[in-house]
């Protein structure tokens, strides 16, 4: 259990709603969504420092966050190019994931 004594029935929930929302995402124009559940992935991987089983759960997450986000850049590959706002977005995304998961 994390030291921050939320039920892991909530926990468990919070995360299965991030990845929910993350398989959701249908491409650019789902950015925002995109950047803010890395927000909070990035947010309970420092939360759950102390507690190994929910480190896993979120790295499992974040991983399939990194890969939607690379899906959907690979899509760009000799399309026009994205609204500037929208890619910032993405790349932000990516680097919050990427950085909670080195």
């Amino acid at each position: 259990m994390p030291h921050w004594a939320i039920d892991a029935a909530v926990l468990d929930r919070i995360i299965h709603q991030l990845r929910r929302a993350v398989d959701a995402a249908g491409g650019i124009e789902d950015a925002d969504k995109l950047r803010d559940a890395a927000t909070a992935l990035a947010l309970l991987d420092q939360l759950s420092s102390g507690d190994v089983d929910t480190r896993g759960r979120v790295h499992d997450a974040r991983e399939e966050l990194v890969y939607k986000i690379s899906a959907i850049m690979l899509g760009f590959q000799g399309a026009e190019p994205p609204d500037p706002a929208l890619l910032a977005a993405l790349v932000e995304a990516l680097a919050l994931v990427e950085g909670s998961l080195g």
